[in-house]
């Protein structure tokens, strides 16, 4: 061999030592591109590369070597067959692929050194698996996959991480019944290679994660609260476990479990109570039938409970206040919607908040209903429980009357029925002067019926007119009840000579269910005793009355009028008097200046009307002085006698003593003549 040939054969041994590790590029084809290697399950290792490209057609052949050894383990001439298998008892050695194509002779270029993907496993725990390769890597960023699969199933792709991380753990967390085997994968271009199977028994030993809540959020069409939680990583989770809280008792409330593959991760409570707060906590559960009949339950979730809103409403500032406890699972609440709706109409938003309590003034006599919406920067919704607030205006009592107004002298009494409720306060007096209600007094409700007098008044000559207006228990001015008008009781004219009086009188008003008739009562003598002496319907307001047939009359007469009212509707039987009017007639005197004893007027003695009967004194007296006859008896006379002595004819004093109704005392002086 001379020195030329010497020289090449050296490079071809340096180049199958270290395989293409020179930039020098040869004529001919170049070397694969891209290798892989797959260890199969029986420990042979599949080699794959890249077909060679060969425009001008000059492939020979694909030689495969194990690196130091000259002789290749084979050669392959069909250029599409990009595979060979290589015994394991090799699996340690590292491999490169040469290509020789004919250039003016024949030409070989060599492939990168190829090696298979080294690794190994260790249980740590009966759970834990530490897996760790050794492979070289051009790149810092390369990765690697992580497979595994269990008996008779498919590999399940686990994890990817770095090539230099060396080392990855598996914590098992579904039920195994056999070994778990693993894999490592990596990618080189077009291919993947694997690396040998490795298997371990792993059990699972861990309990699930524990279930996070994401929200607890009231149901307005159910009337319930629904519960929703996150989906438990660990994949062998069979149920969770829902825990209550109310009134600081702990219960268990249900249990959700696997069933048709599937496992829920929301629950609805129904015709959950809306007057307080429920505290609600989730664990998960697995169950292992292989490792031993128990459940293992994670711990139980962070509390989340629900919404509670209430409400109070200020009846005086028709004002509303809303207030809700927080919704405290999430820490990034963005804000509170609050959403209302009238006599049942749809729901809207009114307005947000970042406050847990809001207030607006409502309008009268509506029903409303609340709800609040808590709402996360994740997204998370929520809704408290419903409030419902019908707006009551202080309470309007069923009756509120004037039912009489009478006079007494100059003073006016008022009668006033008034349901005595919470809703009222007060009642404030108002009179019409100069055709304008101007206010005379105000009086606190305590009882059902009130009573108002006002005096000073000129009741003889002038009629008034009153109304009543309710202060509610705000303070606030209410309703008014009817207007009432005092009767004016007028004197016409005074005895005429057919002895007859005639009164009248201004109707009176205000009655609801009107006058039903007016009662004419009348007083002589200045006694408290009134004599009803005519009834006139509401529409007869004059009387004419005879006063001549009256004995012992002393002039003294007065009037009243009474006005009944017909059926209203609070069935009270009311009545209301006018003023009184009342006169005095001067006494009339008539004495005869003689009388016959035994003729035909045998009887002295005066006649008197309009005079007081007990207060009354008829002396005579004879030339000498002498009181021959006396009488306080206004019907007894004197007869000519003194004693049973009759005295003679003559001329005799008499003295005439007496009052008027006004006590007024009157005196006179005469003569008479006794003539026999």
């Amino acid at each position: 061999m001379n020195y030329k040939l010497l020289l090449l054969h050296l490079l071809i041994v340096i180049q199958s030592y270290f395989g293409q590790s020179t930039n020098v590029k040869r004529c001919g084809l170049s070397g694969p591109s891209s290798t892989c290697t797959s260890i199969e399950t029986d420990g042979d290792i599949t080699i794959n590369w890249s077909e060679s490209a060969d425009p001008n057609n000059i492939f020979v052949r694909y030689e495969v070597y194990v690196l130091g050894n000259q002789t290749p383990l084979t050669k392959i001439t069909n250029r599409i067959t990009t595979t060979y298998v290589i015994d394991k008892s090799l699996s340690n050695e590292q491999f490169y692929i040469s290509v020789v194509s004919s250039c003016t002779s024949e030409s070989t270029n060599y492939g990168d050194t190829i090696k298979t993907i080294s690794f190994e496993t260790t249980k740590i725990d009966e759970g834990i698996e530490l897996i760790k390769w050794d492979i070289n890597s051009k790149k810092t960023n390369d990765y690697l996959l992580i497979e595994y699969k269990k008996p008779s199933t498919n590999w399940i792709f686990l994890d990817s991480t770095l090539i230099s991380n060396k080392e990855y753990k598996d914590t098992v967390t579904n039920c195994m019944k056999d070994y778990l085997s693993y894999r490592l994968k990596v990618k080189n271009k077009s291919c993947y290679s694997y690396s040998k199977i490795l298997s371990d028994s792993l059990k699972d030993s861990y309990h699930p994660d524990i279930p996070l809540i994401t929200s607890v959020s009231f149901d307005t069409l159910k009337h319930g609260i629904t519960i929703n939680w996150n989906k438990n990583s660990a994949k062998d989770v069979k149920g969770y476990i829902i825990y209550l809280k109310n009134n600081n008792l702990s219960s268990t409330l249900d249990t959700i479990l696997f069933q048709n593959n599937h496992i829920a991760t929301t629950y609805q409570l129904l015709n959950a109570t809306e007057q307080q707060v429920s505290e609600f906590r989730i664990a998960a559960y697995d169950f292992c039938p292989s490792i031993g009949k128990k459940n293992q339950t994670s711990a139980q979730s962070e509390p989340t409970s629900s919404m509670l809103l209430t409400n109070t409403y200020d009846i005086c500032n028709r004002t509303i206040s809303l207030s809700w406890n927080g919704y405290k699972t999430w820490d990034d609440i963005t804000k509170y919607r609050i959403f209302e709706k009238s006599d049942n109409n749809k729901w809207k938003i009114i307005d947000s908040t970042n406050l847990t309590s809001y207030s607006k003034k409502l309008n009268e006599f509506k029903n409303y209903d609340y709800i609040i919406e808590a709402i996360s920067k994740q997204g998370f919704k929520a809704f408290s429980t419903i409030t419902k607030r019908f707006t009551n205006a202080p309470s309007i009592p069923k009756y509120n009357y004037t039912n009489s107004i009478s006079v007494n002298q100059n003073e006016i009494t008022i009668e006033h029925y008034v349901e005595h409720i919470g809703g009222v306060k007060a009642i404030k007096i108002e009179r019409k002067i100069n055709d304008i209600y101007q206010e005379i007094s105000t009086l606190n409700i305590n009882s059902n019926k009130m009573m108002f007098k006002e005096n000073n008044l000129n009741t003889s000559r002038e009629t008034y007119t009153y109304r009543i207006q309710l202060i509610d228990s705000c303070g606030l001015p209410s309703v008014y009840s009817n207007e009432i008008t005092s009767m004016l009781l007028k004197l016409d004219s005074k005895i005429d000579s057919n002895g007859r009086n005639v009164i009248s009188w201004l109707p009176y008003v205000g009655y609801n269910g009107g006058v039903k008739h007016y009662l004419i009562y009348r007083s002589i003598n200045n006694s408290d005793e009134k004599e009803l002496i005519a009834t006139h319907n509401s529409n007869e307001l004059t009387y004419e009355d005879n006063l001549t047939n009256i004995i012992h009359f002393d002039g003294n007469v007065c009037y009243t009028i009474i006005a009944e009212e017909a059926s209203n509707l609070y069935n009270l039987n009311s009545s209301s008097s006018s003023n009184q009017v009342c006169f005095s007639y001067s006494p009339l005197i008539y004495i005869p200046n003689a009388f016959t004893p035994n003729g035909k007027n045998p009887i002295f003695k005066p006649v008197l009307t309009y005079i007081d009967i007990n207060n009354y004194t008829f002396s005579i007296i004879d030339r000498w002085g002498q009181i021959v006859y006396q009488t306080n008896d206004v019907e007894n006379g004197w007869n000519g006698s003194s004693g049973n002595q009759e005295l003679s004819n003559g001329l005799y004093m008499y003295v005439l003593q007496f009052q008027d109704g006004n006590n007024k005392e009157y005196s006179t002086r005469g003569v008479v003549n006794l003539i026999r």
